[in-house]
């Protein structure tokens, strides 16, 4: 009996000989549709590479605090912090911005408040 695997191995060759996921719809969705896909398809790869990061660094700063690091594993720690910090800088820069406006409306605030009680 063969299975419904190895009837598609048979009728389209080996899974290896396949074009990537994606290839064919990249093709045949030529201009705006085409470039949109390609545009979802590098989105996702660097999401996913980000998240591979994310995971790295985490067990970096897991081990860095249960054990050491070596200084080889310290560099690379650093290193994915750097990358971290700038993939991710688009989205906390406006907050970091805000909260830095909050923090001078306090201070001015509380400054002017303390010159008025003397």
């Amino acid at each position: 009996m063969i299975t419904k695997t190895k009837q598609k191995v048979l009728e389209k060759g080996r899974p290896s000989q396949k074009e990537p996921r994606g290839l064919k719809s990249n093709i045949a969705n030529k201009g705006r549709n085409g470039a949109k896909t390609l545009e979802q398809n590098i989105e996702a790869s660097e999401t996913q590479s980000i998240q591979q990061a994310r995971e790295r660094h985490a067990m970096l700063v897991d081990r860095k605090f249960k054990q050491s690091l070596t200084s080889e594993e310290q560099l690379e720690l650093e290193s994915i912090a750097s990358l971290l910090d700038k993939a991710e800088k688009s989205f906390y820069e406006p907050i970091i911005q805000q909260l830095r406006v909050e923090r001078d409306k306090l201070l001015k605030h509380f400054s002017g408040d303390r010159r008025k009680a003397a």
